[in-house]
């Protein structure tokens, strides 16, 4: 099912209920920033662009993500609301990839980003950081 950015939006209400924070705001700047490079692409759709941000069954196939850059959950810039005991098994999980080293696909997964930014960045001839709403004001300072 994709739904359109009226069904898009409630779901995001109804979730931020159970589960109110920043993240609300993220989600909906990604998805700002998805219409965005969208509309700077002729083969894409825009407002598909910004509905599938959401995390419907087609959003899967295209996304993009991002994770802890350091590995330490605690460095994690929002509301720190996991139990001790789901702590404790992320860290050592954590523990076990500094021993024994990161898995052997992490740099190919980073090539793979920077390569999809090169691309988008082709399609729409300009940077990225063009379209990411706010990133310019806030980042690159």
């Amino acid at each position: 099912m994709e739904p359109d950015r009226k069904t898009a939006e409630q779901a995001l209400k109804e979730a931020y209920q159970s589960n109110p924070g920043v993240w609300v705001d993220h989600s909906r700047y990604v998805a700002l920033a998805c219409e965005n490079i969208a509309r700077r692409c002729a083969d894409l759709d825009s407002e598909k662009a910004y509905i599938l941000e959401r995390g419907w069954e087609k959003a899967a196939q295209i996304c993009i993500s991002h994770a802890f850059m350091i590995q330490d959950i605690r460095t994690f810039i929002g509301k720190f609301d996991v139990s001790e005991e789901d702590y404790q098994f992320m860290e050592q999980f954590v523990d076990v990839t500094i021993r024994y080293g990161v898995h052997p696909a992490t740099i190919d997964r980073w090539k793979k980003i920077l390569e999809i930014k090169e691309y988008f960045q082709g399609k729409m001839g300009c940077p990225i950081y063009e379209v990411l709403p706010g990133v310019v004001e806030n980042s690159m300072k």
